[in-house]
């Protein structure tokens, strides 16, 4: 984490503390985790994540807050290859949705996000509930290639 961090603190030419300004966290935290000498928490990595534009998980990963992402599996090539084959309005909608799910998130321009991340983070505990909503997505996704069928079947 600390090579990572370091690494792209140096390629967007920053300093710890513009880094910890754009994060919405204190540059000792900041330090702390550039140095190794800290982990930085799930707040602070959420912060990191916003302010140079990375996906929170790959954040919480690289900080050793989330196991590593197992292999790809058959439903997750199956999910890509339903989602691929939706017309665009589908493909919109089903996106909207991912949005909707991932602006639950909190923002560092949140006053207490660090608050509400920690318990965001404790709410993700598990794969499971990882799992479950994917679970979910494929179902969504089926129940609109149904519909699609449906309305395809009506019209002829």
């Amino acid at each position: 984490m600390s090579v990572w961090l370091a690494n792209k603190i140096k390629d967007r030419g920053w300093s710890i503390r513009e880094l910890a300004r754009r994060a919405g966290v204190s540059h000792t935290s900041v330090a702390k985790a550039v140095s190794g000498e800290t982990r930085p928490s799930p707040g602070v990595c959420l912060g990191i994540a916003y302010a140079f534009g990375e996906l929170p998980e790959d954040v919480l990963r690289l900080a050793g807050h989330l196991p590593p992402l197992p292999s790809a599996v058959a439903e997750e090539q199956e999910a890509v290859r339903i989602f691929r084959s939706l017309p665009q309005a589908e493909r919109s909608t089903v996106m909207r949705m991912l949005r909707g799910l991932s602006d639950s998130l909190p923002s560092p321009q949140s006053s207490g996000w660090e608050e509400k991340a920690a318990e965001l983070f404790e709410r993700m505990e598990t794969e499971k509930e990882c799992a479950e909503l994917l679970v979910g997505l494929q179902r969504l996704a089926g129940e609109i290639q149904e519909c699609r069928g449906k309305k395809e079947r009506l019209s002829d």
